[in-house]
């Protein structure tokens, strides 16, 4: 976390990560390994992410999928979205299936799809209750496009985290921070840099009457509908893709 949060020489954060890929295959390291692997990759610069780290691991990654351990199934399926978020981010023209040049990827997206409600005989059905919500958005981002979407409420403020390196980053000061996470997200500069969500501590919040709560806070809500249709259609529109 250290060596994340102080990241401004690259070429120095890519030895680090090398070194955490050495550990890819050194067995209960893996899922940190993957995890620490992924993070530092957030700090790089995007060229470098689709150059390099793309050509370079995205097959290793694909294969951890298959993985016993169900933490590193996840930390891969996570490394896996911000990657391909990176080449998508680098071309309106991007095709999931580019990526036959380093994986096979019938297998990878048949693989993340069976995650999802993962019928393996054996496994632990708390192993499966775990991958599932993460794998459901994962695929949903790997196989349709539709981004992940994450809220925080902070001091009557919302802060919504929707690109996979920002989850990333979002859920290792989490995990570093545990309980003292809310209390540097409303004071601490760094940890607000990093999430790029300046919080105001002078905020007061608007009262709304039944009527606007209604419009603006209801899951049926005019906003929240529009938001459903907004990821319908950008699902159809991947949809239709396969087909031209």
């Amino acid at each position: 976390m250290a060596n994340f949060v102080a990241a401004t020489d690259e070429p120095e954060t890519i030895k680090l990560m090398q070194l955490f890929q050495a550990m890819f295959s050194s067995g209960r390291t893996v899922a940190g390994a993957v995890h620490s692997w992924t993070l530092l990759a957030t700090t790089l610069s995007p060229s470098y992410v689709t150059n390099t780290l793309v050509p370079g691991h995205l097959g290793e990654l694909a294969a951890l999928l298959h993985s016993e351990d169900v933490d590193v199934r996840v930390a891969a399926g996570e490394a896996l979205a911000v990657l391909i978020e990176a080449l998508r981010n680098a071309s309106e023209t991007f095709d999931i299936d580019q990526l036959n040049d380093y994986t096979d990827v019938d297998d990878m997206l048949t693989t993340l799809e069976a995650l999802v409600s993962d019928k393996t005989k054996g496994r632990a059905k708390t192993d499966k209750v775990k991958q599932k919500l993460p794998f459901k958005q994962i695929t949903a981002y790997i196989v349709d496009g539709l981004e992940p979407l994450e809220s925080l409420s902070i001091l009557h403020q919302k802060f919504e985290f929707d690109t996979w390196e920002k989850l990333v980053q979002l859920n290792a000061l989490r995990d570093t921070l545990a309980e003292g996470f809310q209390a540097h997200f409303e004071s601490n500069e760094v940890v607000q840099d990093i999430l790029d969500s300046q919080v105001k501590r002078d905020f007061k919040k608007e009262k709304l009457n039944s009527q606007e709560k209604r419009a603006y806070m209801s899951p049926s809500s005019l906003l929240n509908k529009e938001r459903a249709k907004d990821r319908s259609r950008q699902r159809g529109m991947r949809e239709a893709e396969k087909f031209f």
